[in-house]
């Protein structure tokens, strides 16, 4: 079995250089100026497209939809992998991996002591749901008392490159039927019936990976006039 691991990676301000591709008016409130970054504050976005659900297991087909999409679910969920600056893949949810001589077979080592944004633990039995969801039934996906265990028909030698993309989010359905994430914030409002408008974040204090610095996010969506 071939295994990589990596140190852990520091994500409390991926979401600012998400925003700048969200929205053309980005605006953050705060308190009083300051010269190194302070907690508080809420950050305001207006975006084009209109996100009729961060769920991933709706994900939309038009690539602009998908593309909104997925950078609005990174700021909920996380991926068991995620990119470096130079496009490698890193942990995130996981902390190693390791696959057979064939690439058929992947085991993702899990990060411990990780809860989701309403307390409840990440355990492999959740990521590994998660995942069997979004991967579809060409994919057997499994749990081990530590690691999520993936089998595939046929090598996949750039599988964790694969995870890093698109709808792949390790995400919970609570009783009600709501998804909950590990990722910097939880949804706090989001409207429903007909077409959303307004979507309310706030920040995640358990998150994993440290607690965002804004207090709040509000993005106002299907708003043409921000086009330049």
């Amino acid at each position: 079995m071939k295994r990589t691991a990596f140190l852990a990676g520091n994500k409390l301000f991926r979401w600012i250089a998400i925003f700048v591709l969200l929205g053309t008016t980005v605006s953050i409130l705060k308190a009083a100026p300051s010269t190194r970054p302070t907690y508080g504050g809420i950050l305001r976005v207006e975006m084009i497209e209109h996100l009729m659900t961060i769920d991933p297991r709706r994900w939309p087909s038009g690539p602009m939809q998908a593309a909104a999409t997925e950078r609005m679910d990174s700021l909920v969920f996380d991926h068991l992998v995620r990119f470096d600056d130079h496009g490698v893949p890193q942990p995130a949810l996981a902390v190693s991996w390791q696959h057979d001589a064939l690439s058929k077979r992947w085991q993702f080592l899990l990060r411990k002591s990780v809860k989701f944004s309403d307390g409840a633990p990440l355990t492999p039995e959740a990521a590994a749901l998660a995942l069997q969801q979004l991967l579809g039934n060409a994919f057997e996906v499994s749990a081990t008392s530590d690691s999520v265990v993936i089998l595939a028909d046929h090598p996949l030698p750039d599988f964790p490159t694969m995870l890093v993309l698109g709808r792949y989010f390790i995400f919970r359905t609570t009783e009600d039927g709501s998804l909950v994430g590990t990722g910097p914030f939880r949804v706090a409002e989001w409207p429903s019936g007909g077409t959303p408008t307004k979507l309310i974040l706030t920040a995640n204090e358990s998150c994993w990976a440290g607690r965002p610095f804004v207090d709040k996010i509000e993005l106002t969506m299907g708003d043409r006039k921000s086009v330049v």
